[in-house]
């Protein structure tokens, strides 16, 4: 809410990466909206579906308002950087 992305990445990305997912679901906006990086839809998606897949609703609305405006291509990759970030216990989340 302060604009300070770069304080936030770095106290959410270490949440992200133990499986919170309300911390997850914020990577996937800052993402989204490119505060404080690069915008990334595939990314979002990525921690969205991550975040969704956790059981946070808001999380599975957002994933699905971003595949609609991607290809399906891009939605394919983006789920398949969700199984790889998983399988690597969150050492290689796309970025």
């Amino acid at each position: 809410e302060a604009g300070d992305y770069q304080t936030a990445l770095a106290e959410w990305r270490p949440q992200a990466e133990a499986g919170d997912t309300d911390a997850q679901y914020n990577l996937g906006v800052m993402y989204e909206r490119g505060h404080g990086m690069p915008q990334d839809y595939l990314i979002a998606h990525m921690w969205y579906n991550l975040a969704g897949s956790g059981g946070s609703g808001l999380a599975q609305k957002n994933r699905d308002l971003v595949a609609s405006i991607i290809s399906p291509h891009a939605v394919s990759k983006a789920q398949a950087l969700a199984r790889q970030c998983l399988a690597s216990t969150y050492q290689y989340c796309g970025d």
